[in-house]
């Protein structure tokens, strides 16, 4: 019963989007912690990310670019929506710095100075 239970966890995880390659019931079950962090992590992750919508925040509406509207706006991924976020109060402080993802482009923490 254990393992269908937590086959179905990550199954369910998966389909949500959560990259859980090479990750099995016997892994949280041996109690594999940084396979088990990983996949909490993401969860985490997945459940924020899924409430940046304009619906949920209108102030959004700030990020519209000249020409752009709502439904541009509306159209895009959470995570596209964060970015531009971060982007526009990096140029309200007048910083040149732009991320393009949030790997690389924050690794060196930079952008959080501003």
């Amino acid at each position: 019963m254990v393992h269908e239970n937590l086959t179905l966890a990550v199954n369910s995880a998966a389909s949500i989007g959560c990259c859980v390659v090479n990750t099995g019931s016997e892994d949280i079950m041996q109690g594999k912690r940084h396979i088990v962090l990983g996949v909490i992590c993401q969860l985490i992750c997945r459940d924020l990310v899924d409430t940046i919508t304009l619906n949920k925040h209108g102030e959004l509406l700030a990020l519209l670019h000249d020409g752009g509207n709502a439904e541009d706006l509306a159209a895009m991924k959470p995570e596209e929506l964060l970015m531009r976020w971060v982007n526009y109060h990096l140029h309200l402080v007048g910083c040149d710095s732009r991320i393009t993802n949030f790997n690389s482009d924050l690794a060196d923490s930079v952008v959080y100075a501003h």
